[in-house]
C-alpha cells in the first residue's frame, strides 16, 4: 500500500512490480520463474485492484467477526499456498523468496515467511501505508499456519523442485507431439 500512496501505481500494480523485482532477485539464487510464478504475480495484482475497485467485500461491524474472517483468511491462504506449491509449477514471488531463504537458512519455510511479512509491513509503514491490528496479526501468524498446513499435507517446499517456464513449455510440446 505504501508504494501506491507514493506513486501513480495502484495497490495491485505495485504488488506486481514488487513481485517482478522479487523474481529477479530469486534468479540470482537459481530460482527460475515458472508458469505458476508468472500467473501468481499477474493475477494477485489484478485481483487486488478488482476487489479494491468493486468494493465487493463489506467490512463487518463487530470485532469478533472481523477477527474470525482474518483467521479464516490466514487458513485459506495457507491451504491455497500449499496446494498450488505442491504442483511444482513455480512458486509465486513471495513464496519463491520464502523457499530461497528457508533453503539458505535451513529453517522451515513458515518461519522465513514471518520475517518476509514483517519486513513488508515495516517497509509499507515507512512508505505511509496503514498498519492495523489485522495486518500485524496476519504477519505474525501466517508463517506458523503455513508450517502447520505443510506438515499436515507432508510437504516441504525446500525439498521439491519447481518447474521453470522452459520446462513447462517442453512438457506441453511433448504432450502435443505425442497426440
Amino acid at each position: 500500500q505504501g508504494i501506491s500512496l507514493n506513486t501513480p501505481l495502484t495497490f495491485g500494480q505495485a504488488n506486481q512490480i514488487i513481485g517482478l523485482l522479487i523474481v529477479i532477485f530469486c534468479m540470482f539464487f537459481k530460482i527460475i520463474p515458472g508458469l505458476g510464478t508468472i500467473l501468481n504475480m499477474f493475477f494477485l495484482g489484478a485481483f487486488i485492484d478488482i476487489l479494491n475497485q468493486t468494493k465487493l467485500f463489506i467490512t463487518p461491524k463487530y470485532f469478533i467477526i472481523k477477527l474470525l474472517i482474518l483467521l479464516l483468511g490466514v487458513v485459506f491462504i495457507s491451504l491455497g499456498t500449499c496446494l498450488y506449491m505442491r504442483e511444482s509449477l513455480g512458486a509465486g514471488p513471495g513464496d519463491g523468496l520464502m523457499v530461497v531463504f528457508s533453503k539458505k537458512m535451513k529453517v522451515k519455510a513458515g518461519y522465513v515467511r514471518i520475517f518476509i511479512e514483517l519486513f513488508a509491513l515495516i517497509l509499507g509503514y515507512i512508505l505511509g501505508g496503514k498498519v492495523g491490528i489485522g495486518t500485524l496479526v496476519f504477519a505474525l501468524i501466517l508463517g506458523f499456519t503455513l508450517n502447520k498446513v505443510f506438515y499436515i499435507f507432508q510437504y516441504d517446499p525446500r525439498e521439491k523442485h519447481h518447474e521453470n517456464i522452459a520446462e513447462t513449455i517442453n512438457k506441453i510440446k511433448n504432450i502435443t507431439n505425442s497426440v
